[in-house]
């Protein structure tokens, strides 16, 4: 009985251990984040492509950084990331935020690094009501 129960405790280690891999893992493109969308709760990405908008298929998405881009417009289906708690712009410049920011109403944390500037700074914003770290 003891073998049983210690061989199930290793198997649910497992299985714990595995889980908080998968969740701390950062995927870095959209493409591998759509073909393993069940399982992304963190996205780096470069570029906005086309598949930008299929990221709204990432309904696990925690945590999404954007990073090195010039003379973009960020689509309106950042919007739609509702479970986003975390959003990150490094190294972006004259940049447009979407109106549609202020329906994250699960974003804490919105981090702004290394010369962003934005074009403007949406209205919607104020909505951040749980917003903690900005």
């Amino acid at each position: 009985m003891k073998g049983k129960i210690i061989a199930y405790v290793l198997l649910l280690s497992i299985f714990s251990i595995d889980a908080f891999s998968q969740k701390n893992k950062f995927y870095e493109s959209v493409e591998d984040a759509l073909a393993n969308r069940d399982q992304v709760y963190k996205l780096r990405i470069n570029r906005i492509t086309p598949l930008f908008d299929s990221i709204v298929q990432l309904e696990n998405l925690e945590v999404l950084y954007i990073y090195d881009l010039q003379n973009d417009t960020i689509p309106e289906s950042l919007g739609k990331l509702t479970n986003l708690g975390e959003l990150a712009f490094e190294e972006c410049n004259n940049v447009n935020l979407p109106e549609s920011i202020g329906n994250l109403t699960k974003l804490r944390t919105l981090i702004i690094l290394e010369e962003y500037q934005l074009k403007t700074l949406p209205e919607s914003i104020g909505n951040l009501s749980g917003l903690i770290n900005f």
